[in-house]
């Protein structure tokens, strides 16, 4: 997934080949709530291993969704699902 969002990099995303699977766009449409309040005033390390299981679910599902094993419904779903344990695990902040 590219780091930048502009019309530019979508663009260039969808006239690369061989073209990303259908249903990409969605990941330059919407955004993705962590669940999670920001860095800046945690300790960073400590919230780094804090967040590491939903930095690990984003990071699993946009694979899937660009490898073309999952669609983005299926995988934000999941997402959904292991921000949920997450936060039992560790409470809403």
């Amino acid at each position: 997934m590219p780091a930048y969002r502009t019309p530019a990099v979508k663009e260039a995303w969808f006239d690369r080949q061989p073209a990303p699977p259908p249903g990409t766009a969605f990941l330059f449409e919407s955004a993705w709530d962590y669940g999670i309040r920001p860095w800046n005033d945690l300790d960073a390390e400590a919230e780094r291993e804090r967040v590491w299981p939903l930095t690990r679910a984003v990071h699993d599902n946009f694979s899937a969704i660009m490898a073309g094993k999952t669609t983005w419904e299926d995988a934000f779903a999941d997402y959904q699902r292991r921000l949920k344990e997450w936060q039992a695990a560790y409470g809403k902040r």
